[in-house]
C-alpha cells in the first residue's frame, strides 16, 4: 500500500486499528503512528463530547450508526498526509464491553479520475464493509481478520501522466515559465492525456493544497428500501454536531436515522458483564455511563482532535 502512513509501504493490503469484539484491547495493523494518532485523537474527542452532550442517548445513537465509508483529501490528518485515503469507520466494542470504532484504510494513488476507478473504489469499500461485519458477527480473532483483508487490496490506477504533471508543478512552483512537453503524437491521444492531466491537477491542487486542511467524503448505504443514503462532505474531519450526524445523537437529542443494522450482537453489551476500571493509560469507552462524567474528556483535556495525545497503543507483534 502506498504513502507515508502505512508502516509496511510495500503492502497493498488495507491496514486497521480499532477494537473488536474478540480482542480486550486496542490493535493495530500496517498503519503508521502518523495515521493513528490524530485519527484516535480525534475519535476519543468527538465520542467523548457525545458522551458528555447526550449522556442518556450517546450509546444507543452509537450503537444504531451505520458503517461509514469515507475518502479523505490529501491534509485532512495533516502537512504529512500526500496521498489521499480511503476506508470505512464502523461502531465496535471489545470483550469486556468498552466501545471505540474499527477503521480499515488504505491510501489511494490519486482521487478517482474516471467512472472506472470511482466503481473501483465503491466496490472495495463494499467489500471492507463485509468483511467488518463478519468480523464483528462472528468474533473474529485477527488471523482471521487479517486473511480477509489480504483479498482485498486497495484498488490501483495510474495517476496523470508523470511528464505532464513534472511540467504543471515546475510552473506551479514560480521556478521557471516554460517547460518542454513529450506529449503522444496521435491528436485524439493527445487530448485525451491533457485533460485527464490538467483535470487531475485541477482537482488535486483544489482538495490538497488550496484547501486546508482538507476535504473529506463520507458516505452510507441505506438499510431498507425507502431509505436514501446518507452523503456529507466536510473540512477536515467532523467535529461536534457533525460528529453526532455520523455516530451519536443528532442535536435535539434523538438518535439520527439509521442508516445500516447495528452489528454489535447483544452478548457484547450485556450490562452484567464486567469492565475493567478505567486507568491513566485507557481512553475507553465503559459499559457504564454516568451522567455528567466523561472520562474521555478529561482524560484528553479537551484537545484539538489534532494535538498530540498521551496514550498510543503499543504495536502488537506481527
Amino acid at each position: 500500500m502506498p504513502g507515508g502512513l502505512v508502516s509496511e509501504p510495500d503492502s497493498s493490503t488495507p491496514g486497521w486499528y480499532g477494537k473488536l469484539p474478540s480482542l480486550g484491547d486496542f490493535a493495530s495493523r500496517r498503519l503508521a503512528h502518523e495515521l493513528i494518532e490524530p485519527w484516535d485523537a480525534w475519535l476519543a474527542e468527538e465520542i467523548g463530547e457525545l458522551r458528555s452532550s447526550y449522556p442518556d442517548e450517546w450509546l444507543q445513537g452509537y450503537l444504531d450508526s451505520p458503517t461509514w465509508r469515507f475518502v479523505l483529501g490529501t491534509g485532512v490528518l495533516g502537512a504529512h498526509q500526500v496521498q489521499p485515503l480511503a476506508g470505512i469507520l464502523m461502531p465496535s466494542v471489545d470483550r469486556v464491553g468498552r466501545y471505540f470504532p474499527l477503521t480499515i484504510v488504505a491510501a489511494l494513488p490519486s482521487l478517482p479520475r474516471r467512472a472506472e476507478h470511482a466503481e473501483a473504489l465503491f466496490n472495495w469499500l463494499h467489500a471492507l464493509d463485509d468483511i467488518a461485519a463478519d468480523a464483528m458477527q462472528e468474533d473474529w480473532p485477527i488471523d482471521e481478520l487479517e486473511q480477509a483483508l489480504a483479498t482485498k487490496p486497495a484498488p490501483q490506477w495510474d495517476g496523470a501522466p508523470d511528464a505532464l504533471l513534472h511540467a504543471l508543478a515546475s510552473l506551479s512552483s514560480g521556478d521557471t515559465r516554460m517547460v518542454p512537453l513529450a506529449l503522444p503524437e496521435a491528436r485524439s491521444a493527445m487530448a485525451e492525456q491533457l485533460a485527464d492531466g490538467l483535470w487531475h491537477w485541477s482537482l488535486t491542487a483544489a482538495l490538497g493544497r488550496s484547501v486546508s486542511p482538507g476535504l473529506a467524503w463520507w458516505w452510507a448505504d441505506p438499510a431498507a428500501p425507502g431509505q436514501g443514503r446518507r452523503t456529507f462532505l466536510s473540512r477536515g474531519l467532523p467535529s461536534g454536531h457533525d460528529f453526532s450526524a455520523l455516530m451519536g445523537p443528532g442535536a435535539d437529542g434523538q438518535t439520527a436515522p439509521q442508516a445500516t443494522p447495528s452489528r454489535l450482537r447483544h452478548d457484547h453489551v450485556a450490562e452484567d458483564e464486567p469492565a475493567y476500571a478505567p486507568t491513566a493509560a485507557d481512553h475507553d469507552l465503559p459499559l457504564s455511563d454516568t451522567p455528567g462524567v466523561n472520562p474521555l474528556a478529561d482524560l484528553l483535556g479537551h484537545t484539538a482532535p489534532s494535538a498530540p495525545i498521551d496514550f498510543m497503543p503499543p504495536p502488537e507483534p506481527r
